[in-house]
């Protein structure tokens, strides 16, 4: 077999992939769905985190004004 047989057969699997006529919108929707909830996922994680750095900046704020009592 060439390497342009190969070619050739390869690319005949990628035809209907690439088809028009077999394009479906759910199969669109339902990626964007996907990549919707992964975002959201992200940005919750991202405002767990954001939560924590404020909790962790005022315990050293705490921690900063006793010890200005202190001395």
């Amino acid at each position: 077999m060439s390497s342009l047989d190969l070619d050739y057969h390869s690319m005949d699997k990628v035809k209907p992939i690439l088809n028009k006529d077999e394009y479906r919108e759910d199969d669109v929707s339902s990626v964007e769905t996907d990549s919707l909830d992964e975002l959201s996922a992200i940005r919750q994680k991202i405002d767990q985190i954001l939560k924590e750095i404020t909790e962790i900046k005022n315990s050293i704020k705490r921690m900063e004004s006793s010890w200005c009592s202190i001395l």
